[in-house]
């Protein structure tokens, strides 16, 4: 039930104009309205997108790296390597991949 703003007595949603003073009711917003701006400005857009791009390079360097030590018979450091580094840094490309939809209203 709409409250009209000017002498704050409630009715119908079917009437377009308060009965008690007759001012017209405010028109709703669309449920979906979505506002056309991002969440965020330009400098902190280009910062997620920089970031997105870093951790996916941190996870390829990770796998690389961890390869690379079980390679070189290092098989702890190698194992620690790909086991948590490689998925943490992953997860963290994926995270902020959402982030970046979440900012783009998406």
């Amino acid at each position: 039930m709409p409250i009209c703003h000017h002498c704050r007595t409630g009715f119908e949603t079917s009437d377009r104009r308060c009965p008690s003073c007759g001012t017209p009711a405010p028109v709703p917003v669309p449920a979906a309205f979505v506002p056309n701006e991002h969440r965020c400005g330009s400098i902190g857009m280009y910062s997620l997108w920089i970031t997105w791009i870093a951790t996916l390079i941190g996870a390829v360097v990770a796998v690389v790296a961890g390869v690379i030590s079980i390679a070189g018979g290092q098989w702890l450091t190698g194992t620690l390597v790909l086991l948590f580094v490689a998925p943490v840094s992953y997860g963290n490309h994926v995270a902020i991949g959402l982030a970046i939809r979440y900012a783009r209203h998406e």
